[in-house]
């Protein structure tokens, strides 16, 4: 429990609520003429909100837009409808004033991540949904970073970072941030837009593709690099990975629509039916790049959708991996490297430099192969194979040298 954000920000919000609502009742009441005699009635715009712990609310804002319509009776886009005054209401952000009567109702603070609009709470990851621990506020880091000019992610990231910092001094400082602008009228909206665009959900927002072995390397690497897994497709449907809920493929379009989720990892080691699972469902859905964080990559090397590249993996200069394919623990893919699709390279495998890999071929852990060769399409390279000459399309070989088919 914070002493500050429990008790003395509760009691300091109320307190100077009701004292600014006194000093500035003259304004307050002049904007309120003005829009009448301008825009209209209603002179408040009035919608609901989630506040702490995600608690519904109704949020009270001048209003800024007026109802003109085109030919047909649709509303104008936003930024026909926001000028004159309530574009001069918008900047000087006087529009913000009624929530005052928030702020003395307990319902928001001064200081806080803003409160967005209801439909977005189904949408946010794990991580994003933590800006409900805390009042929203009038104003808050995100704001004074650039407010409606800067994209979502950078707003969250600051909202969970005031959430993680909350403290009297933090507030000090962004309260005297938002003054000035205010008077410099500077990132009232995005660029080119007369509002923030639609939040439409987090693409950190994953389905697991698969329960066996591999699923768990993947989950970790997931979690690692700031996805959110919300569950796991699997065809038997009841396999458990560290309580994720399981479905089955069928199950998971609704799921998908329920949770929007548009991204899944393929956490299936067998290159034939990843990329059939692939084929079925990349119409509607993403497949993200997923990199360890201790693997190392080239900043001239070219990845390709769906690929995965795990701990301690180096990939140099020039390389071409393709989408699908796995770069398994430890292993080392050369200069000018280029690895087809739905390849999976095995554990501690080395690549020379100039290799190149046909789609679907299994490189076996520890196996190494010499500079300048091809290994066909649907090829398997037996664990500890030294590849000393090209492989031709659907052989399987061992050995040291590789000249021993299977």
């Amino acid at each position: 429990m914070s002493l500050y954000k429990d008790f003395f920000k509760p009691f300091l919000d109320r307190f100077c609520a009701f004292v600014l609502l006194c000093l500035f009742s003259p304004i307050l009441l002049i904007c309120a003429i003005l829009i009448r005699y301008k825009l209209g009635s209603p002179v408040f715009f009035r919608q609901e909100r989630p506040g702490l712990n995600g608690k519904i609310f109704k949020i009270y804002k001048f209003r800024t837009m007026s109802d003109e319509r085109d030919e047909n009776g649709e509303l104008l886009p936003d930024e026909l409808r926001l000028k004159g005054l309530g574009l001069f209401i918008r900047k000087t952000s006087l529009d913000e004033l009624p929530q005052l009567l928030n702020v003395l109702k307990g319902e928001m603070s001064f200081i806080g991540p803003r409160p967005l609009l209801v439909e977005y709470l189904p949408l946010y990851s794990q991580e994003e949904a933590k800006r409900h621990n805390v009042l929203p506020g009038i104003t808050g880091l995100a704001q004074v970073n650039g407010r409606n000019a800067i994209s979502w992610n950078q707003k969250f990231s600051l909202d969970l970072e005031y959430v993680e910092k909350i403290s009297f001094s933090l507030d000090l400082q962004i309260f005297f941030l938002t003054i000035k602008k205010v008077l410099i009228r500077e990132g009232i909206t995005e660029e080119g837009k007369a509002t923030m665009s639609k939040f439409t959900g987090s693409p950190k927002r994953v389905a697991l593709y698969g329960a066996g072995g591999h699923a768990k390397v993947l989950k970790e690497i997931a979690e690692l690099t700031g996805f959110d897994i919300l569950c796991v497709i699997d065809k038997q449907k009841g396999k458990q990975l560290e309580k994720l809920e399981s479905i089955t493929e069928e199950e998971f379009l609704d799921y998908s629509k329920q949770h929007n989720i548009q991204n899944i990892i393929l956490a299936i080691g067998n290159n034939t039916i990843r990329e059939q699972i692939y084929e079925r469902l990349n119409k509607n859905y993403h497949f993200p790049i997923l990199i360890h964080p201790k693997a190392i990559i080239s900043s001239s090397a070219h990845i390709q959708e769906g690929v995965v590249v795990c701990a301690g993996a180096i990939i140099n200069s020039d390389a071409i991996i393709k989408r699908g394919a796995i770069i398994n623990s430890g292993s080392i893919i050369e200069h000018d490297n280029c690895i087809d699709e739905f390849v999976h390279i095995s554990p501690n495998a080395t690549l020379a430099g100039n290799v190149h890999v046909g789609a679907r071929s299994h490189i076996g852990a520890g196996s190494v192969i010499r500079e300048g060769l091809s290994i066909g399409e649907n090829c398997t390279i037996g664990a500890g194979a030294v590849v000393v000459k090209s492989i031709l399309d659907n052989k399987k070989v061992v050995g040291n040298p590789a000249n021993r088919e299977l």
